[in-house]
């Protein structure tokens, strides 16, 4: 089982893959929940309405930074490197759900034991804190990012 400290740190780090590397100014420039000035994104604007670019800088510089540390902390060699294709498809398109992650069993009772903790990361980290970040409940956020 995860601890919720390693949990958090883990769903950080995924979000974190979506914008690639950054300096250490930016690195430090986004404290988690905060949303630089001259970034526009969620709550005041609603993720749908943003197009690709507004969407892509708001990865970069709030969902990334928000990530990457709660994903290595749950698992830091998984996620040693984190970029866009951390949780993003191959090829740029940026589409969800990404084939290349694990796919997830229609029944609870169908995760292998080997995925439990993943799973339960997932679902009780990852979720939520990315919902939160794009101004969706967790209902309407959903697993976009795993196949079903």
């Amino acid at each position: 089982m995860v601890c919720a400290v390693h949990a958090r740190y883990l769903i950080i780090a995924f979000v974190i893959a979506c914008g690639g590397r950054q300096t250490a100014t930016e690195e430090h420039e986004v404290e988690r929940g905060s949303i630089p000035d001259d970034v526009v994104g969620p709550p005041k604007v609603p993720w749908s309405e943003l197009d690709h670019k507004q969407r892509a800088k708001f990865m970069k510089r709030v969902v990334v930074p928000t990530m990457k540390p709660l994903l290595q902390a749950f698992d830091p060699v998984a996620f040693r490197e984190v970029t866009c294709t951390t949780c993003h498809r191959k090829g740029g398109d940026f589409q969800m759900p990404n084939p290349a992650l694990y796919k997830l069993p229609t029944e609870p009772d169908q995760i292998p034991a080997d995925k439990a903790s993943w799973v339960k990361f997932m679902a009780s980290e990852v979720k939520p804190e990315m919902a939160k970040l794009l101004g969706l409940t967790e209902a309407e956020f959903g697993c976009r990012c795993h196949p079903h």
